[in-house]
């Protein structure tokens, strides 16, 4: 199952759509970029630069982050 953690950013908003138009399945976790929660020290262990979006792989244990690397 995939987990993408986004707000309602356009870079987010991007990924969120190219989910829904492929119909993967995915969990959706908002992180509220505005109150901090992207530099939690569990955050940025997935993305040190503490940036959205970042989506996780539970399957393969691999994570993606950066919008185009996402898209690709």
């Amino acid at each position: 199952m995939i987990t993408l953690y986004t707000d309602g950013l356009p870079n987010g908003v991007k990924i969120t759509i190219a989910l829904e138009e492929t119909g993967l399945p995915y969990t959706l976790k908002l992180v509220d970029i505005f109150a901090g929660e992207s530099l939690t020290p569990e955050f940025k262990a997935m993305k040190p630069a503490g940036k959205i979006p970042v989506i996780q792989d539970s399957e393969t244990g691999h994570t993606v982050y950066e919008s185009n690397a996402i898209l690709r």
